[in-house]
């Protein structure tokens, strides 16, 4: 498949699906300038099955937003370190493959990156599962220092098959509403909000702007 032809494709899927909005309102993120990171532990299992070789996973996230441009930056288990960006007025994120640094758009937020992201999460689109009917203490709880409303779901992956639910567990700060921690089956992600918030501007890698500029050439954007 050609990279035109990729391209393409990537921009039929944003037409035809729309992110989940969550309106409830459980959660809130940053909408401005605003900085955070995510520190990702494993789990204890109850597998008692002899330890394989795993393959990486992301162990630390730190993303970024100035003037509507952000940065991802992940940090591997096995040392390697790659990036995400979002660019203002188009609907994907450049992703940085590490395997082979390869960098290819992909809808943001949508199908495919959540299921890519599924073992881990370091954005909003990773709490859409959360309803009122999660919550398991009509009270806040303490943790992590922090009074937390407590809940306790799961989230279905059907991209690129369905998959069985997958159990999801999270602490949101009962008076910002910002996430802070998040478990999945074997992961715990614990999120740290910078404050104040960075300054400055965001300028991609020369990897990054290439991919940027063919993208906004073949699909017509200014």
């Amino acid at each position: 498949m050609n990279r035109a032809f990729r391209i393409v494709c990537v921009s039929i899927l944003c037409l035809c699906f729309k992110c989940v909005v969550h309106a409830q309102n459980l959660v809130a993120f940053p909408q401005g300038d605003a900085g955070w990171k995510v520190e990702i532990s494993p789990q204890a299992s109850a597998n008692t099955a002899p330890p394989v070789a795993a393959p990486a996973h992301p162990v630390h996230v730190e993303v970024t937003q100035l003037n509507k441009v952000k940065r991802i930056e992940i940090t591997w288990s096995d040392g390697k370190k790659t990036e995400k960006w979002v660019i203002p007025g188009l609907p994907v994120v450049f992703n940085e493959d590490p395997r082979d640094g390869t960098v290819r758009p992909r809808q943001y937020g949508g199908p495919a990156e959540a299921a890519a992201n599924a073992a881990f999460t370091y954005d909003s689109f990773a709490f859409t599962w959360i309803t009122p009917q999660c919550l398991q203490e009509k009270d806040p709880i303490s943790y992590k220092g922090k009074q937390c409303f407590h809940y306790l779901g799961s989230i279905t992956v059907t991209f690129p098959v369905k998959r069985a639910p997958m159990k999801r567990e999270a602490w949101i700060d009962a008076s910002t509403l910002l996430p802070v921690a998040l478990n999945t089956d074997d992961m715990q992600s614990v999120f740290t909000f910078q404050d104040p918030p960075p300054t400055g501007t965001l300028t991609p890698p020369p990897a990054f702007q290439k991919e940027i500029t063919y993208y906004k050439i073949v699909m017509g954007y200014p």
